[in-house]
């Protein structure tokens, strides 16, 4: 069976929640697709597809025959480029839009002025007319025709009938310059209302430079575009410099602003062998760099592309619009006929019941439905990633809002995940330098960070560099390694059970205040005897008890699970306030406890940072990773969290709430709106003298799609 593909296709011509239905409609239908999601506020599909069954071609020509376009993004350019040219072809749009409306705005306001003045026999006037709103609202009437071709309608359609319609009675010409003026207008505004809402991905493509400073073998520097430069080149970013690349800092100390990527408020000192990132800030001295990553598989893309994965994607509540929207364009065009059958019925002279049945085809707003979802979404995952937390799609939003149980790992996430030796010791009759160099060849087979303090502490006290010819690594336990040719088992005390090691308890006596003091021990053991242990002690991160305590606040069951042993467990949970803590927890552990609270009904999100979480975290209702963790922790959460502390934990989830507080609210008023505008403008209040034009019908329905930005945009200040 062949494995499955995604790509996300820019998609031209949507208006309105009817046009994203038919577009995927359109993809469903189309053979050898899985799913397809389309996003009326990134005007994008994602589609996920069997290559063997279909190819992308396949998938732009249904969207085609739909009476869409679509293309694949510019090839051989990287996701930042493509983002510059969607933000000029986006202002683009909004610039065109804008000089129409005027044009049309000043020709219904010169003609009603001049009415009065100028008598024009009803014809003359109705074809000076027809040109003014057809050449104005080209857009809205291109449209309208194509959608028409393939047997759809959307926005445009009542648009442009509600014109055309004002335009068979000559008394009602420049009511159908208004309809056009303000569909354009509403057209315009929420086209900017939607870059503001984007605004986190223009602002995080603006921070790619154009260009790096490169040195070349004699020592002379070359300004290089960055698609020239490669792995391994060094670079010299000047104080004041934005750093255009990933990379590993060979020469020079400075302090770099990383708030742009991370959401740290504070400069980051960096010195030989740390670790810069592109699109960080240099503040005060130059720095050499040696570049570790280019293109899209530096960090400001990666977190480009989870960006626009998360603002393609749709959130379950969604739905709900997605189901109205298919039938209801259809349905305003039949209930504006039945009003104007009615009217004429009753004996309401034929221009009454034609004023009234236009102001029925445009006041409805299928807009409203298409937006008041995704645009809580982007506008939230934006918000979010201004403060370092990357939220993976929609659904995880959402996800997010439902929590009540919050299951944290301990090192490397209520700890600082750099843990440090306190102390070594060996015993009598071992050379400590010769068993320093074991444990840590041992140790470089493991990604964990007891392995790496091991490691940094045999470095600093100058152990020789010795390479095991073979390695096991029992995630979460310890390793173990063949070193020429002795077994060295390097780990936890449940490790040394595992290995069958004897002699490790003989060593805890050595240790009694460092384990009192969180410390965690880590035992070597040579050819099946435990003979030296390290003390290895992890700071508390500075903010985990506040940040805890204002998570209990929010009303969350909080728990912690850790492999480490009992003492350094019990230690960490009573410093930040945890009472459920269950130690030694093995993956597998880890993952039984998450089902069972699963079980239970708890809605339950895992917090962890390191490959012995990812089984968790993938299993939880949300997995929430530490951005220091582990690639593989990463890639099997939902959300990403990107900097050193928890603050930008509690913050998701207080915005992940607000969010989906405001797309309920947001589909709320859009169906209101509709429910209580349609019957309106039908003549429902009439009796009470109230009667909606076809001039104030458009004006309604330009602003209720607007609104529904606007108050999603409200998500930005949630900070």
């Amino acid at each position: 069976m062949s494995e499955s593909s995604t790509v996300t296709l820019p998609i031209g011509g949507m208006t309105c929640a009817a046009c994203q239905s038919h577009v995927e409609k359109a993809l469903k239908s189309t053979a050898g697709v899985l799913d397809a999601s389309v996003n009326l506020v990134t005007r994008s599909a994602t589609v996920s597809f069997d290559p063997a069954r279909a190819q992308t071609t396949d998938l732009i020509g249904a969207v085609k025959k739909s009476g869409y376009e679509a293309s694949l993004p510019a090839q051989g350019r990287g996701l930042l480029e493509q983002q510059a040219d969607e933000d000029t072809a986006h202002q683009n749009e909004v610039r065109s839009l804008i000089i129409r409306a005027a044009a049309s705005s000043a020709a219904a306001a010169a003609l009603m002025i001049a009415m009065p003045f100028v008598h024009i026999h009803g014809v003359g006037l109705q074809i000076a007319v027809a040109v003014l709103v057809v050449a104005t609202g080209a857009p809205i009437f291109t449209r309208a025709a194509r959608a028409l071709r393939h047997g759809n309608t959307d926005m445009n359609t009542l648009v442009a009938l509600g014109s055309i319609a004002a335009l068979s009675r000559a008394e009602y010409a420049e009511a159908s310059l208004a309809i056009v003026a303000f569909a354009l207008l509403g057209r315009a505004l929420e086209a900017r209302a939607r870059r503001h809402a984007t605004s986190a991905l223009w602002g995080l493509a603006s921070l790619q430079s154009a260009a790096a400073h490169i040195e070349r073998e004699d020592g002379t520097l070359v300004d290089m575009k960055l698609d020239e430069v490669r792995v391994g080149d060094i670079a010299l970013v000047r104080p004041g410099e934005r750093i255009s690349v990933d990379g590993e800092v060979v020469d020079g100390t400075s302090n770099v602003d990383e708030s742009m990527v991370t959401g740290e408020p504070m400069p980051v000192a960096k010195s030989k062998a740390s670790l810069v990132t592109g699109g960080t800030l240099n503040q005060s001295n130059p720095l050499r760099v040696r570049v570790t990553a280019i293109g899209d598989d530096t960090t400001l893309a990666r977190m480009l592309r989870m960006m626009r994965e998360a603002q393609t994607g749709r959130a379950p509540t969604q739905k709900i619009a997605d189901r109205v929207s298919a039938i209801f364009v259809p349905a305003v065009i039949a209930a504006a006929a039945a009003t104007f059958g009615l009217w004429m019925a009753l004996g309401a002279s034929p221009t009454d019941a034609l004023s009234t049945a236009v102001a029925v085809l445009v006041v409805a707003c299928p807009c409203a439905l298409g937006l008041a979802v995704p645009t809580a979404v982007v506008v939230a995952t934006g918000t979010a990633a201004s403060f370092g937390a990357l939220i993976k799609n929609g659904d995880a939003l959402e996800r997010a809002a439902h929590l009540d149980t919050l299951v944290f790992d301990k090192t490397g996430t209520l700890t600082e995940g750099r843990p440090r030796v306190t102390k070594f010791f060996s015993l009598d009759g071992t050379d400590p330098a010769e068993v320093l160099a074991l444990a840590a060849a041992a140790e470089r087979a493991s990604e964990h960070p007891l392995s790496t303090a091991v490691c940094e502490f045999a470095a600093s006290e100058g152990a020789l560099s010795l390479r095991a010819t073979e390695s096991e690594n029992a995630v979460g336990r310890g390793v173990v390694a063949i070193i020429n040719g002795r077994r060295v088992a390097v780990g936890s005390e449940l490790h040394m059970h595992e290995v069958g090691a004897s002699g490790f308890e003989g060593l805890d006596s050595h240790f009694v205040e460092a384990k009192a003091n969180g410390a965690t021990l880590v035992y070597v053991a040579i050819d099946g005897v435990c003979i030296a242990a390290f003390a290895v002690a992890d700071p508390i991160r500075a903010n985990a008890s506040a940040e805890l305590a204002a998570l209990r606040a929010m009303g969350f069951h909080i728990e912690m699970l850790t492999g480490d042993s009992e003492s350094a467990a019990r230690y960490v949970a009573g410093a930040v306030g945890i009472e459920k803590v269950q130690s030694r927890a093995l993956p597998a552990d880890k993952l039984a406890r998450i089902r069972q609270l699963a079980s239970s009904n708890k809605q339950v999100a895992m917090v962890g940072d390191g490959i012995n979480d990812a089984p968790a975290l993938a299993a939880a209702s949300v997995g929430i990773a530490m951005g220091g963790g582990t690639d593989i922790a990463a890639h099997a959460s939902d959300i990403t969290l990107m900097r050193s502390d928890l603050s930008s934990l509690t913050r998701m989830l207080r915005l992940s709430r607000r969010a989906y507080s405001t797309m309920r609210k947001n589909l709320f008023w859009a169906f209101a709106y509709n429910v209580i505008a349609i019957p309106i403008a039908a003549g429902a209040l009439l009796s009470f003298h109230i009667r909606m034009s076809p001039v104030v019908a458009s004006a309604c329905m330009a602003l209720s799609s607007v609104s529904v930005v606007l108050s999603s945009l409200r998500l930005r200040n949630a900070r």
